[in-house]
């Protein structure tokens, strides 16, 4: 169904039915209700249906229970609601849920800041949403240590922090691992700057991010308890980073690397997710007494 025909069916007879992936018609309607993008805020709405279309047909292969992660205006809320899913929509802003409780008056909203409020469903879910910079890191980890966990995350985030997210060695971040200890990731679309309005200075990414079943919290989160203090000095060598936090010998450490086929001089960057759960496994058997902290 075309975003005109949605907008003209789910709007109230008191307001003028809108395309919001308009960026003229959005940035009238907008201006009419006296509201203006917070740049503060990262505010950059989506105006391109292509995004709408790629995002609703991905969430088409998951469950039609959707949490969805600050709708702003509601534009990619409004290509969900054409296709009959049940939405959860928590947003922060006085303004906007107003709004939204206007154009959507079939969805849930959540009135609070996503930090503080409950993204599952009693049943299988999944989570969408067009993420600000600024809270990508927040959001991402949540998703990997819900349980449980949903069925899918489709998430619009700024290009670098997609880059980060889908990174193979030897680039490696700490996101990305904690992603592939988690599931996997999936670029779905590359979104440029122009798709948004106001445009901002970087292009976006759709990411489409699945779990694994069989993944286990507890080692998940042991591994990046070793990891972190490790990728805060990634420019450093593994080896000589071991043997500052552990306080062990430089011969200590080698021959624990050796075991796992991991050479000293590697960067944690150069690690794959394999390689960080030997690497776990082996200091669990050998040093499970030492706490993993910098020193």
């Amino acid at each position: 169904m075309a975003l005109k025909q949605l907008a003209a069916q789910i709007l109230p007879n008191n307001m003028l039915p809108i395309n919001l992936t308009d960026s003229d018609a959005l940035r009238e309607f907008l201006g009419r209700q006296g509201i203006s993008p917070k740049k503060s805020m990262g505010q950059n709405f989506l105006v391109a249906p292509e995004v709408v279309e790629a995002t609703v047909a991905a969430a088409k292969e998951g469950p039609q229970q959707v949490t969805e992660l600050g709708p702003g205006v509601g534009t990619l809320t409004q290509g969900l609601a054409a296709n009959n899913f049940s939405i959860k929509a928590i947003e922060k802003d006085d303004v906007f849920v107003q709004l939204l409780a206007k154009q959507f008056p079939a969805i849930t909203i959540v009135h609070d800041d996503l930090k503080n409020v409950d993204w599952s469903w009693p049943d299988k879910y999944q989570i969408i949403g067009n993420i600000p910079y600024n809270l990508s890191g927040l959001i991402i980890r949540r998703i990997t240590e819900m349980q449980p966990a949903p069925a899918q995350a489709i998430l619009l985030v700024q290009r670098e922090v997609g880059q980060r997210l889908l990174a193979q060695p030897p680039e490696m971040s700490l996101m990305s691992l904690a992603l592939q200890l988690w599931g996997t990731g999936e670029l779905l679309l590359r979104v440029p700057r122009n798709c948004f309005w106001p445009q901002p200075e970087v292009d976006s990414a759709l990411v489409l991010l699945t779990p694994d079943k069989t993944s286990a919290p507890k080692e998940r989160e042991a591994i990046m308890q070793i990891a972190k203090p490790l990728f805060q000095q990634k420019r450093k060598q593994l080896g000589g980073s071991l043997r500052r936090i552990l306080n062990l010998s430089a011969t200590d450490i080698a021959t624990l690397l050796e075991q796992i086929h991991i050479d000293t001089t590697a960067r944690p960057q150069e690690l794959s997710q394999q390689q960080w759960r030997a690497l776990h496994q082996a200091l669990a058997s050998s040093l499970p007494e030492i706490p993993l902290t910098p020193r």
